[in-house]
């Protein structure tokens, strides 16, 4: 069990020994998953931690600090290449979330154990003073739980005095005095408690120090009902009771102080909110800052920006002693009509005025109440009349909903982005997904037998993914379940808006479709934001400035980039990418003909691979930061090499092909690689024979090859690279023949065919270093070093892999270099010299873990684990081999799987755990034979058969 306390400072425990986090950027990390509750993008990270840092340094910084938590509690931090949480499945008590459990109760023990597990302000003593970002965001959080401490300070005094207990209400409010002592009304709630529970000196005493605080603090003096109830308790009109308090005077001098005005209006009842709890929250915190006077919740057409806006305002009314005013500004045709819709949600009649402006002010200024301002994005040329109303009406705090940010110095901007997506399509994780759940429930008012199951799980996970998470699009989509099946929804959306739309009669016009929705926003456009818009929709994925210009022709105006993030249309992410929504992106897509499409796509895919040629030799020396790069491009890039396999110059790709290789193979994404290359491959099927996009197909097949050994596909991997060794040949291509010669031949040594894996090693080789190429010669030689070993030729392997060492060393690939130091502590291993062993696996982990290679590193690490089983260290290699099957299956690589599993089972059988040690080498056996894994099923059998042996003897 690992317990985290939040409340106070920081403290990290598991299983009651408690552990230190030395570095304050792991815990701010470990705290903000914590709050959160929810994956975190890493981009996001980034910008709360390392902002002050280049990207490459500051992705660097993340991984590193999220591989020092995961040293400390393993498993305990789920990361992707896109975002961070902390693992649903780990047994997790957190103060907070325990606290907001129980102070939600209406239970005195249950909220007498919430007060008990406020420890403090939340990550009390972390400070990151170089991190504005965090700083801000751990502000606002801090404030908004003193806020829920305090209201539940006072909901428990007062359950406590309904019970009569007098004495234990008035220490309660000890406490929240000592957090808020300029709460008049919480000194007189005190003062009466102690008076009726016969403690007058007390009371009196309690009076006082109210006079201290009001006067210190605002230099006034406590109100006219406090000063009535104290002279009523000096009176000795107050007697010892357990009623509430009754004193003749007290209730007319606080009915003299109550507002005028008529009755507030209260928000009409809003629909139940999904998967909005965080953002709830948020502007709830934000409404209760008292250095907060405006919020615009900005987001694009349809996200639901009214309704969360009319549920923090029916949460927050009554701390405004004149509630809410909504006022919907939907119809308004301009700017100049917002003073009469003011008037009109206040009760001003304008007949007696002229100046409708200054009749709002006048009626303002001594009101406190919060204003709900709704689609204030038509009438933002108004702005000058909110300044003036905050400067006139101070108690007046304003609401606004709107599809760009009004740019006003006093605005607090809070972005709405979509509902969560499943991260998967099992019933868990889109059971998980607010998105889904949301698209359940609207599909429920349709078709009341409606439910999540098994057989469109699937199909529902993919709408809310197609759909962005944007709520009026899933509303608009779970509508068709009367008529399609959500397969066929799922289908539709990808084609198009067109399914996204409403015949209910009683939605306003923007939200019958989401184009409508959309449509809007665009009528607000000039014509070069236009233009950047629909050029810009050639994303699908995050962009930078630089990306941005060369789809622009050259224009590189950061102004324009970000006007269209004022108004919701692009999102701006920390390290200064640019996102926009799938939704926008195909209705602006929409905007473009078919002959502005292609250039803008040739611009796009132009610029990609340039990227790619010019990360080549940094992918070569496994370059982390080269690899940070073209990941964040990775949907840009495969979206650009999709688009360029269609067309005539279908040729021009393989200098791409390359570096992509480069970068699955070095970040361990082999399936992601796999799946790439399949998809490309498949596009080029009907090339003719000998055509140059044949010659591209079989690149396509070998690179395909490559990734599929290390996902232990033999089988497929032999079919691969025997079909690009022929269209090798026949296009005449000696150094992609050389290649696949040398992958099919690496294919046959893991299905045992060791033979004929060293002749076709040593023709591949000699092809290589015919063609003069030293990165291919490099390859090859490594393949047959370890099929040389395999066969017990140490003096060949070594001499490979020396000369391995020595050519990966020139181009500073390290990745290759730590494989090599791999073969040669194999070697020193058949040759029983142990402590040489240890040295080159030791090296070669050591280079692995520098460029972050997750699939040297476990290779290294099973055969440092299997050197400590031989010198009987179990503990430590049983250590090792978790983490590394861990390790390997995270990436898929199944040879690190299997090998860990068999040594695991000889050191359960070693320690005595024989049934075990049967089990696990039984199912490493049958798992290796299904693979075609020949000679790591053979090694798992031969250990079990060692068992039963011993048994049966």
């Amino acid at each position: 069990m690992i317990d985290l306390r939040l409340l106070g400072p920081i403290e990290i425990s598991v299983d009651g020994v408690a552990l230190k986090v030395d570095s304050r950027k792991a815990l701010a990390l470990l705290g903000y998953l914590a709050v959160a509750r929810r994956p975190a993008a890493r981009t996001a990270l980034l910008g709360l931690l390392w902002a002050e840092m280049p990207e490459d340094r500051g992705r660097a910084n993340l991984s590193w600090t999220l591989n020092r938590l995961n040293a400390l509690l393993p498993g305990f931090i789920q990361a992707d290449r896109n975002s961070v949480r902390l693992a649903n499945a780990t047994p997790l008590a957190v103060d907070l979330h325990q606290f907001d459990l129980y102070a939600a109760s209406d239970d005195e023990q249950a909220q007498a154990l919430a007060l008990s597990l406020y420890g403090g302000p939340l990550l009390e003593g972390l400070y990151l003073t170089a991190c504005p970002e965090f700083e801000y965001w751990l502000l606002v959080e801090r404030e908004r739980n003193e806020q829920r401490l305090l209201a539940l300070i006072q909901r428990h005094a007062d359950l406590l005095e309904r019970r009569g207990a007098l004495a234990e209400a008035a220490d309660v409010l000890t406490r929240l005095l000592a957090i808020d002592p300029l709460q008049e009304q919480a000194h007189r709630q005190r003062m009466s408690l102690l008076a009726r529970s016969g403690q007058r000196g007390a009371a009196l005493a309690q009076f006082e120090s109210c006079q201290r605080a009001l006067a210190g603090e605002l230099g006034v003096e406590p109100e006219q009902a406090t000063v009535a109830l104290v002279e009523a308790i000096r009176a000795g009109a107050v007697q010892r009771s357990g009623a509430p308090l009754a004193v003749p005077g007290l209730i007319e001098a606080a009915s003299a102080m109550a507002y005028a005005a008529e009755p507030a209006l209260r928000p009409a009842p809003v629909p139940l909110l999904i998967g909005r709890q965080l953002d709830l929250d948020a502007i709830t915190g934000l409404l209760t800052n008292p250095a907060c006077r405006m919020v615009t919740v900005t987001g694009v057409g349809g996200v639901g920006k009214t309704t969360l806006a009319l549920a923090c305002a029916q949460r927050v009314a009554a701390l405004f002693r004149d509630g809410v005013r909504v006022v919907a500004l939907v119809a308004l045709d301009g700017p100049t009509l917002l003073p009469a819709a003011l008037a009109d949600a206040l009760g001003i009649d304008l007949h007696s005025h002229f100046d409708p402006r200054r009749a709002v002010l006048d009626a303002l200024a001594g009101r406190e109440l919060l204003l709900v301002l709704d689609n204030f994005e038509q009438l933002v040329e108004a702005a000058d009349l909110l300044e003036e109303l905050l400067a006139t009406a101070p108690a007046v705090t304003l609401l606004l909903t709107s599809q760009e940010r009004i740019r006003l110095r006093e605005e607090w901007v809070y972005d709405l982005t979509g509902l969560t997506v499943p991260l998967g399509e099992s019933m868990a994780e889109v059971e998980a997904s607010a998105a889904a759940r949301l698209f359940v429930q609207q599909a429920q008012r349709l078709r009341a037998s409606f439910t999540l199951n098994d057989s469109n799980c699937a199909a529902i996970a993919r709408i809310c993914t197609l759909v962005g998470g944007h709520p009026l699009a899933i509303e608009l989509a779970a509508a068709w379940v009367r008529t399609l099946s959500c397969a066929e929804i799922a289908r539709e959306l990808a084609a198009g808006l067109d399914l996204l739309t409403s015949q209910v009669r009683n939605l306003p016009p923007r939200h019958r479709s989401v184009r409508a929705a959309f449509e809007q926003s665009w009528a607000r456009l000039g014509q070069q934001e236009r233009s950047a818009l629909s050029m810009l929709a050639v994303f699908p994925g995050s962009f930078s400035l630089e990306a941005a210009s060369a789809v622009m022709c050259g224009q590189q105006n950061e102004a324009l980039m970000l006007a269209l993030v004022d108004r919701s249309l692009l999102a701006r992410l920390s390290g200064g990418r640019y996102e926009m929504h799938g939704l926008v992106r195909s209705f602006a897509m929409e905007k473009l003909d078919a002959a502005a499409i292609d250039r803008v796509r040739a611009s796009h895919w132009a610029f990609f691979q340039r990227l790619l040629q010019a990360e080549q030799p940094r992918l070569r020396s496994a370059d982390a930061a080269a690899r940070v790069r073209v990941d964040d491009d990775l949907q840009n890039i495969r979206s650009g090499l999709l688009w360029a396999l269609q067309q005539p110059a279908a040729v021009a790709v393989e200098s791409a092909l390359d570096s992509l290789l480069l970068f699955f193979d070095t970040s361990g994404a082999f399936r992601a690689g796999v799946e790439l290359f399949t998809q490309c491959a498949a596009l080029l099927a009907d090339a003719a024979p000998g055509s140059r996009a044949e010659c591209v197909a079989g690149r396509l097949m070998t690179c395909r090859g490559l990734l599929l050994l290390w996902l232990a596909r033999y089988d497929d991997a032999r079919v691969a690279f025997a079909r690009s060794q022929r269209i090798a040949q026949a296009c005449g291509d000696a150094q992609q023949e050389a290649l696949s010669t040398g992958g099919l031949a690496f294919t046959l040594r893991w299905l045992g065919q060791f033979a004929e894996a060293e002749q076709l090693a040593r023709a591949a080789l000699a092809q290589a270093r015919a063609l003069d190429d030293g990165w291919l010669t490099a390859m090859l030689l490594q393949y047959l070093a370890l099929i040389c070993r395999d066969q017990g030729q140490h003096s060949e392997a070594r001499e490979a892999a020396l000369e391995c060492l020595a050519r990966f060393g020139d181009y500073g690939y390290r990745r290759g270099m730590g494989f090599a130091l791999t073969v040669l502590g194999l070697v020193a291993h058949d040759l029983h010299d142990l402590d040489a062993a240890e040295r080159y696996f030791e090296e070669g982990l050591r280079l692995c873990v520098a460029v972050g290679d997750p699939m040297g590193a476990v290779m290294a690490d099973f055969y440092l684990g299997r050197l400590e089983f031989l010198r009987g260290q179990f503990g430590a290699a049983r250590r090792r081999l978790d983490r590394g099957v861990a390790s390997a299956g995270a990436i898929g690589y199944q040879w690190g799987v299997l090998r860990a599993q068999t040594l695991l089972g000889m050191i359960d059988d070693a320690e005595g755990e024989h049934a075990t040690a049967r089990t696990r080498l039984g199912d490493a056996a049958r798992a290796a034979t299904e693979l075609g894994a020949t000679f790591l099923a053979k090694e798992a059998a031969a250990r079990l058969r060692e068992i039963d042996a011993r048994a049966e003897g």
